[in-house]
């Protein structure tokens, strides 16, 4: 009697594969709606208020600060760092959530104090942010470190090569399903398995260093490990090795695990980052797996083809000839979820489009046009040439796969780009200028509500009106008001300016923007001799 053993390796040898049992299929089915449906909020968590304010003057130090996010976030590292530079720990005594609570320790000096603090987003991203408020009166406040650069670099570099190793390994495999591997395609997925067996961990700790904000050398203590795998990053990555492990049976074992292995590496990829948890999830999360699964299969054949294509041979044209009728199943989910989230991610038309993201965005677009159209010629115009012994066409169609695969590569390098710079739909809009009337802006802090209206709305003198109301809609009466104007991408720096009251309302008159872009617009108030609320926000000036 055959052993199980026997039976898939003889199963394979003949191209056959065995089909998995109903267990397996229910298993597989379970495992990758987990992954797929993880989180449910909003991506890329905002700050939305904070008790006490910012840069609030308070009588006496609060028992707690309160920090209010746009969605759940899990508090990574809080530091309340005195005027004097001494540095406290308050990440054990916060509690995470959309609002985030923070115990302060008893005995807090009189002065300025800054609350440095890191969270993870659901989408596994880091956000950071500090809080900067005063106990009796101001005082300087203490210089703040700045991060590692070369952790960036890092895990730049390690995100591409696990991309790049996880559509060589399991992409090749998939492509093994189509037509047999040759022994160097094969050789090459599967060192690339193993390779990013190594560098998915590797990433998940590079994420915890960036999280935290630490330097490239604390990779080698716990807390950036544990930070990165508190974050959907660690089931990301849990999953992706998972996947790869699966490769690496595909390509020893059975071929038709391949199968698993794309749609556990593809659940994996839409379990985290800012494309799975834009709204609506059930949309983006579907998307981010269509593009993936079919981004797997087409990527993982480029290889295995360009070695095809140096020989002539039946098993050439064969292989070609399959992949050829199968290839457009695979593009086709590609175009159409790729606009779909392309379409989520940018949101309505405005100044956003032109942020980072949309300039890597622009760069990928303009690739995969470059992609699509080497694809369309490859199978329009060269594939029934080489098919036909056309050793010209042939050589034509290695180059041009050559060619596809030096755009891909690029487009990993891209797309890890994007772990960096938040989409423009989770970016704070700035107001939109109305070129027939004024612009009307809504600011708010906690409780405070400054009502702005700058007339004309148009570059060249304004008139900036402002009415101070609280929650509840009552008018509320500072000692005084300052206007706050500053350009930074214009190069201007912040200017201050004091409103003069006139009936309930503040008003500051002259040429105060002069030049068109955005301005950071801020609205100071002292509300008494102690309590000062600083409400801010862009506007577009035409």
């Amino acid at each position: 009697m055959l052993s199980r053993v026997q039976f898939v390796a003889r199963s394979r040898s003949k191209g056959g594969a065995p089909s998995p049992t109903p267990r397996l299929r229910s298993m597989l089915l379970s495992v990758v709606l987990s992954l797929f449906w993880i989180g449910s909020a909003v991506a890329h968590a905002q700050l939305l208020t904070s008790t006490p304010a910012p840069n609030a003057v308070l009588v006496s130090a609060p028992q707690t600060v309160q920090l209010v996010f746009n969605e759940s976030v899990i508090p990574l590292s809080v530091t309340l760092i005195a005027t004097d530079g001494t540095r406290t720990d308050l990440t054990s005594v916060s509690t995470g959530g959309t609002t985030v609570a923070i115990r302060l320790p008893h005995g807090i000096d009189t002065g300025t104090h800054v609350l440095s603090w890191r969270a993870a987003s659901t989408d596994g991203h880091p956000v950071a942010g500090s809080l900067i408020f005063s106990i009796g009166a101001t005082t300087a406040v203490a210089q703040l470190a700045s991060g590692d650069q070369l952790v960036l670099v890092a895990l730049w570099s390690i995100k591409t090569l696990l991309y790049i190793t996880l559509f060589l390994g399991t992409g090749g495999a998939m492509f093994g399903l189509v037509a047999p591997l040759p022994r160097a395609a094969d050789a090459a997925a599967r060192a690339a398995a193993v390779v990013g067996l190594i560098l998915a961990p590797l990433s998940l700790g590079l994420h915890g260093v960036d999280a935290l904000g630490l330097r490239l050398t604390d990779l080698l203590h716990g807390q950036p490990w544990a930070a990165g795998a508190a974050t959907s990053y660690g089931v990301t990555v849990m999953a992706l090795m998972a996947a790869l492990a699966l490769t690496l049976l595909a390509l020893s074992v059975w071929s038709g695990i391949a199968y698993m292995a794309c749609l556990v590496a593809a659940a994996a990829l839409a379990a985290s980052g800012h494309a799975s948890t834009g709204e609506p999830q059930w949309l983006t999360r579907t998307a981010v797996f269509l593009h993936v699964g079919g981004a797997l299969f087409w990527v993982g054949a480029l290889v295995p083809l360009a070695i095809y294509l140096t020989s002539d041979s039946a098993r050439t044209r064969k292989a070609l000839n399959r992949f050829s009728r199968v290839v457009p199943f695979a593009v086709l989910p590609i175009v159409v979820s790729g606009a779909t989230l392309a379409i989520i991610q940018l949101g309505p038309f405005d100044r956003r489009w032109f942020s980072t993201y949309g300039g890597i965005l622009a760069a990928k677009l303009a690739l995969v046009a470059g992609l699509l159209a080497l694809a369309g010629w490859n199978r329009l115009w060269l594939t029934r040439p080489a098919l036909t012994g056309d050793p010209a066409r042939r050589l034509q169609l290695r180059l041009s796969v050559r060619a596809e695969i030096v755009l891909v590569l690029i487009i990993l390098g891209l797309v890890s780009g994007w772990r960096f710079s938040p989409p423009p739909r989770s970016q704070p809009r700035a107001a939109e200028a109305v070129a027939s009337g004024p612009i009307f802006v809504h600011m708010m802090a906690g409780s405070t509500i400054a009502l702005v209206t700058i007339t004309p709305g148009a570059a060249g003198p304004e008139t900036i009106d402002v009415e101070i109301r609280d929650a509840q809609g009552t008018m509320v009466i500072p000692r005084d008001v300052t206007i706050a104007l500053s350009a930074p991408t214009l190069s201007i720096e912040r200017l201050r300016l004091p409103a003069k009251a006139i009936e309930g309302r503040w008003e500051v008159q002259g040429p105060l923007m002069p030049v068109a872009g955005t301005w950071h617009v801020e609205v100071i108030l002292r509300i008494d001799t102690f309590a000062l609320v600083q409400l801010s926000q862009d506007v577009a000036i035409p």
